[in-house]
Formats: structure tokens, sequence, C-alpha cells
């Protein structure tokens, strides 16, 4: 198949993404000009601030992918495959999520190997976890939610940079019974760690509403600019 019949199958609706990215994009405008005129916004701005910058940053990284392909395309091979094909296309395509390989398996459950998309994977995830910190310093309902949450933040931005480096690490059939033990423990609690973390952060952002200083009903020049919500 040629890149523009693959590109002919792609779904992906170019208005929708606009809107998207104008909504993210003035959501950004929102809480700078807050932050520059000194008002305090919510803790709920600022985990949706961070959402938006990584959904920002994916869709950049997803950009040339096609989207929501619903057909199949049959291409039919010169000859039929030798063994030692079969383990060349395995060993060049993606490696499972924390489970061994199989020579000559194809999994769906995967993770890709390319260096250009795990920078910006790693990039994302510490602009997700440290975003939570420009709240470290809000009005929370006691001085012990405020510990907790920049402990929380700090939790996001270390477990998952760890889980995408711990990712990295070869996990296939020549990889020591022992090291395979070693990196599901230290995934699985560290993703323990991650969502305590997670669900702290979702329970205190709700409840700090409640507690937020009168500068936070004040609006700016961006409240009239169109946008959802």
């Amino acid at each position: 198949m040629t890149g523009d019949e693959i590109d002919d199958l792609n779904k992906g609706d170019f208005f929708v993404k606009f809107l998207a990215l104008a909504q993210i994009s003035w959501l950004i405008i929102h809480f700078s000009t807050r932050r520059s005129r000194g008002l305090p916004t919510t803790q709920l701005e600022v985990v949706t601030l961070a959402f938006a910058v990584t959904s920002i940053l994916t869709y950049l990284l997803l950009y040339s992918r096609p989207k929501d392909v619903q057909t199949v395309r049959e291409v039919l091979a010169a000859r039929y495959p030798t063994p030692e094909d079969l383990t060349e296309i395995a060993a060049g395509g993606p490696h499972y999520f924390l489970r061994s390989r199989h020579v000559v398996s194809m999994p769906n459950n995967a993770v890709h190997s390319s260096k250009y998309h795990f920078v910006g994977v790693m990039v994302n995830l510490l602009l997700f976890g440290g975003l939570h910190l420009l709240a470290r310093k809000y009005e929370f309902p006691t001085p012990v939610e405020a510990r907790l949450w920049q402990a929380s933040a700090i939790v996001t931005l270390a477990t998952m940079s760890v889980i995408g480096i711990l990712l990295l690490i070869p996990n296939d059939h020549n990889t020591p019974r022992h090291w395979k033990l070693l990196l599901r423990t230290a995934f699985y609690g560290l993703l323990v760690t991650f969502v305590a973390a997670r669900a702290f952060i979702l329970v205190e952002i709700v409840r700090s509403l409640a507690h937020q200083p009168p500068g936070t009903f004040r609006a700016t020049w961006a409240a009239n600019v169109p946008h959802v919500g």
C-alpha cells in the first residue's frame, strides 16, 4: 500500500481537532491571564490545565497517524515467509507490556520503542506532574491537605517517569525469571502508589471548591472570548 492509500483511510476530523485545540488554547490563555494579574485559580483549573497541555502534545505526536480506520486491506505476499523472516519481523515489532514475548509474536497490547515518541511521552509525563505543583501554595481546607497535594503532585511526576523508563528495559524470552519478577513488582508497586495519589487529587479538587478565596470569582477579559464551558 502506498502512503496516499493509507492517508485516504484516515477518518480524522480536522474541524473537531480544531475545536479541541481552540478550547485548550483558551484555557491556557485564561489561566495565564489570571496568574499575570495575581488572581487565584482553583485546583480544578490547574488539573484541567495539566490535561490540556498534555493533550496538545499528544495531538502533535500522533498528528501523522491515520485515525479511526474501519476497513481492512489485504496485502498479498510475494512468497511464503521463512522462520527467519518471522523472527526478524517479530524482533522489529513492538514488545509486550511487562510480559515476555514469544519469538514470532506480534502483540496488540504493546509499547513501541520509537525514541521520538518515547521522548515525547516522557516530556508529557513530566509536564503533567509538574503542572500540579502550580497549586502547591493555593488555599486548602487544611494544612495537611496542602502537604498531601504537594506529595501527590511529586508522586505523579516521579512514578510515571520511572514507569516510562522501566518500559525500556528488555523483557523477552532471554530475560532471567528473577529479573522479570523484579520488574513486575516495581511496576505494580509504582502503579498502586500512582493510583492512590491520583485518587487523592480527584477528591481534593472537588472538596477544595468549597474553600476558595474571594478573588477566585473575579472574571478577566478572557471570559469574554468564545469558548465552551
